[in-house]
């Protein structure tokens, strides 16, 4: 699936989506679609908490996202969620993973209290419209990456009832010469600069590389480097130049970067 990405359960088969899929290994209680409370319409996912045994682990694992042109990726979904006591302790979290759920990097985690958005409700809960929060979830390790899962995951405390509702994914689209340069790593610091300038690029692989150094007007001041690296990080010292804006050129293999420099007093 592309980014953006909005889910509100409204869809039938919307959940647990295709190639998505829940984890329940006691094949009890676990995440499912109700049609009895939304945030918005009539639709959400629910872990009914209030008959889940104390220490059940559930997780519904979300259809694979595509990252590979979207930076600073961010994710916001709505939760509704009451204690059945004060001491009750039920807790929700969300996971990333990149390399096929091998690992997970857990990037939001609530309990108890912290959780709740209705305080304590004795009986089996279901929220009203007021009763719903928004929670926001960086995503920033998965940018640029194609095949990202995303998971919820629910560890009861026997105590009542979780829902999720409107998840929406967002971030900054770039193009694929973007996502290069981004890859790529080319760098210059400080910048501005009074003094001698480290530039610092990274290949995937061995290539001809060239790296210029243009005033303004596009004169060639210095030519850099001009051969044949092998695959790693790279780096490089500009020396001090006159003050005024220069433009850093990097070709490798058959892309053009470009870093604007500035040299100051």
């Amino acid at each position: 699936m592309t980014i953006p990405f909005s889910e509100s359960f409204e869809i039938p088969g919307s959940f647990p989506g295709t190639d998505g899929y829940v984890y329940n290994p006691d094949n009890g209680t676990t995440w499912t679609l109700v049609t009895t409370a939304g945030s918005a319409g009539i639709a959400s996912i629910r872990m009914n908490n209030y008959t889940n045994p104390s220490g059940q682990v559930d997780k519904w694992v979300m259809p694979p996202l595509d990252f590979s042109n979207v930076t600073q990726p961010v994710m916001t979904f709505k939760v509704a969620n009451a204690q059945r006591s004060g001491s009750s302790s039920d807790a929700l979290r969300v996971a990333g993973s990149s390399n096929c759920g091998r690992t997970w990097n857990y990037r939001f985690s609530k309990s108890g209290a912290v959780l709740s958005t209705a305080g304590i409700v004795g009986s089996s809960f279901s929220p009203n419209s007021t009763e719903w929060r928004v929670e926001p979830v960086t995503l920033n390790p998965f940018g640029l990456k194609p095949n990202v899962q995303l998971m919820f995951e629910n560890i009861s405390d026997g105590g009542n009832n979780t829902y999720i509702d409107e998840i929406n994914i967002t971030g900054t689209m770039v193009g694929v010469d973007e996502v290069e340069e981004i890859e790529l790593g080319f760098t210059l610091y400080p910048n501005p600069s009074s003094g001698n300038t480290s530039l610092q690029f990274l290949l995937r692989n061995d290539q001809d590389v060239q790296l210029t150094l243009r005033d303004i007007s596009g004169r060639l001041v210095n030519s850099i480097l001009n051969q044949k690296l092998g695959g790693g990080l790279h780096e490089y010292q500009i020396p001090p130049h006159t003050p005024g804006i220069y433009f850093v050129d990097l070709y490798a293999g058959d892309k053009h970067h470009v870093r604007k420099l500035v040299i100051s007093e």
